[in-house]
């Protein structure tokens, strides 16, 4: 949310759902974010 990003996690997935007049940019930006963040996780798993 700091980030400008939310996602809904719903049991072992996520919801992904941008609007339908989003930019490639946004999306850019929202992959970014959740990949950066997927990768924060991940590092604590391990």
């Amino acid at each position: 949310m700091a980030q400008g990003v939310s996602i809904q996690a719903w049991v072992s997935h996520f919801v992904i759902a941008p609007p339908l007049i989003v930019t490639k940019e946004e999306l850019d930006f929202g992959i970014e974010a959740l990949d950066r963040h997927l990768g924060i996780a991940d590092a604590l798993v391990d």
